[in-house]
């Protein structure tokens, strides 16, 4: 392996993702003098994460995207958008041919296979295939019509790809949920660079590490913004609490690793750490109207429309979580609604933690989430 410890934290990173993924144009064999040129084009160039923020190098762009885990999302997305986008009343006329050609300058090891399965995927709510066959009167639908995966999708005449009602909403489902995990990638990347290293430059107006764009440094601001408010020891805080917090954040962590294709959890995230940011700040009115609004939020996770249902239909946790789910339904929802709905009275009493204080509960709610999401 060469020598890199002249070089910046980036080129060494640069370095590592190379023998970790063992890129055969720079390892083994002849790699060393290699692995020399590439180190100092990703240091000219800011660095493998300035690049992956500023979007400049694409070649470093399509290795992170060989092992990215979402890949498979991404292709779909990129399926409806050309459907979304083409503007023949026939459809998007394609072939696995020319699809792999599309896709390969950002996954260069995309296979056939891979997007035939996508297709399959996003038919037929999403998507709607067919084929215009030699002395046909109209496009034969898959696989209704033609239901052989050779003739249809293998045959160099190719098909084509149209839109049903779906097609735009889940393009946009799509759309938001992979800028949230690149979001998260980005915010990594700062991660391993370090905060004193991205603030400093910020301020000394480098932007060697965080990218060119307005879009890009605010993004950094916002990320060491949130660092040093993770550093800053709380003050004022309730002796009583001990230092806990509403919601464990390890169950918050849980969270947002979780992934769906049909569900975005970014607000019930937001939900949970605005309740913790209330009980630490002794806003206890913010606390009960919150709780009632995690409690309207989550429904569709378990395939009802209101929590009522949840808590007296809902049998896949047990009698202990029936239960439970019924006392959140029944005490929190009643006091989040009378503290959120009475009008002015000539004399009032504060709620305390020990009235709005369903923690627990809250805890057995989320935990069934995690478990059913999974």
């Amino acid at each position: 392996m060469p020598n890199i410890g002249h070089y910046s934290p980036a080129a060494k990173l640069a370095t590592d993702l190379c023998a970790r993924w063992r890129m055969p144009e720079v390892w083994p064999g002849r790699g060393h003098i290699r692995a020399q040129r590439v180190i100092r084009q990703v240091d000219s160039k800011a660095g493998l994460c300035g690049a992956l923020c500023s979007g400049c190098d694409k070649r470093w762009l399509s290795y992170v995207l060989m092992v990215d885990p979402h890949r498979s999302r991404k292709i779909e997305y990129e399926l409806l958008r050309m459907v979304v986008q083409c503007q023949d009343h026939l459809g998007y006329h394609a072939t696995l041919g020319n699809l792999a050609l599309f896709f390969r300058p950002n996954i260069p090891d995309i296979e056939n296979r891979e997007l035939v399965e996508a297709l399959k995927r996003l038919r037929p709510k999403y998507l709607a295939l067919c084929k215009y066959v030699s002395g046909g009167p109209s496009c034969q639908e898959y696989p209704t019509q033609i239901d052989d995966d050779e003739i249809f999708f293998w045959r160099g005449d190719g098909f084509r790809m149209r839109r049903t009602p779906e097609t735009a909403l889940r393009s946009e489902e799509l759309s938001s949920l992979l800028e949230q995990q690149q979001r998260l990638a980005r915010f990594a990347c700062l991660e391993r660079l370090g905060l004193d290293l991205v603030k400093s430059d910020l301020l000394e107006g480098r932007f060697r590490w965080v990218g060119c764009t307005m879009d890009q440094q605010e993004e950094a601001w916002e990320w060491i913004r949130m660092k040093e408010a993770q550093a800053t020891p709380r003050v004022g805080r309730d002796d009583s609490k001990n230092g806990s917090l509403f919601i464990a954040e390890s169950r918050i962590d849980e969270l947002r690793k979780l992934v769906s294709p049909d569900f975005d959890f970014q607000k019930l995230i937001r939900l949970c750490e605005e309740l913790n940011s209330s009980y630490e700040s002794g806003n206890y009115y913010a606390m009960a109207m919150l709780t009632r609004g995690v409690l309207d939020h989550v429904p569709p996770l378990f395939g009802y429309t209101t929590f009522a249902q949840v808590a007296n239909n809902y049998g896949s946790g047990g009698r202990s979580f029936k239960e439970t789910m019924q006392h959140l339904e029944g005490a929190a929802r009643k006091i989040s609604d009378g503290h959120l709905h009475m009008p002015i009275r000539n004399s009032e009493t504060l709620p305390t933690l020990q009235q709005v204080n369903c923690g627990a509960q809250l805890d057995a709610l989320l935990s069934e989430i995690v478990r059913i999401m999974k």
